[in-house]
């Protein structure tokens, strides 16, 4: 019988310990996940890995901080532009959950938005957070980082007007409790797969049949 997959969402630099912590917890509720730190060397172009793992999980979980992250670089490529005309600019870890909203397939998935109170414990402090990567030069180092600040406090903005900031965590213990308390939510999505595998079992029962049936046809004598 086949695990539910969930895609655990976070900015890596801040909160890269919070996830490790959920994924944890939800393996031992009987789960597998991923997250974009799982990404392989030498795959190609993230969106589009992210796009794929996504699609094959049942849910999505994404830690909310102070981090923007990571974002795609500028494309004016027709099929794949950057930013992108329906979801606007975002930085990968903002995808994650838009994606999963407007164009996971087969339809839309399961979401759960945790934001990360400032008690909890980050992997950096706030003001080591939304600085430009090492390889990157940039004129104005505050004002990149007050530009990304800024763009993280409107996307939580967009998620508290959207009513998708239901639950919190400003403690290790905090976060861990808020998923036991999601138990009873997260086990649908296990009675879901386990319906989805039973129906599959069944459909390729009822195919070797018809391959038997026709095959003993096949085999039957031959008349004058």
């Amino acid at each position: 019988m086949g695990r539910p997959r969930l895609f655990v969402s976070a900015v890596s630099s801040e909160l890269a310990g919070a996830r490790r912590r959920v994924a944890a917890t939800l393996n031992r509720l009987g789960y597998d996940t991923v997250s974009e730190e799982d990404f392989p060397t030498g795959y190609g172009e993230l969106r589009h890995w992210l796009a794929e793992q996504i699609d094959a999980c049942e849910g999505v979980i994404q830690l909310v901080g102070d981090a923007y992250g990571a974002e795609p670089p500028a494309s004016s490529d027709p099929l794949h532009p950057w930013p992108d005309p329906e979801l606007g600019r975002c930085s990968y870890t903002q995808y994650e959950l838009l994606y999963a909203w407007h164009r996971a397939k087969p339809v839309a998935k399961r979401t759960w938005v945790v934001l990360m109170r400032p008690d909890y414990p980050r992997d950096k402090s706030l003001d080591q957070l939304n600085l430009p990567p090492p390889d990157r030069t940039v004129p104005d180092t505050a004002a990149y980082q007050a530009e990304r600040r800024a763009l993280q406090r409107a996307y939580v903005d967009r998620l508290t007007a959207d009513n998708h900031l239901r639950h919190s965590a400003g403690s290790e213990i905090e976060l861990e409790n808020l998923l036991l308390r999601l138990k009873d939510e997260l086990a649908e999505l296990r009675k879901g797969e386990e319906r989805h595998q039973q129906r599959l079992g069944w459909a390729i029962a009822a195919m070797l049949a018809g391959l038997l049936a026709l095959g003993g046809g096949a085999g039957g004598p031959i008349r004058p």
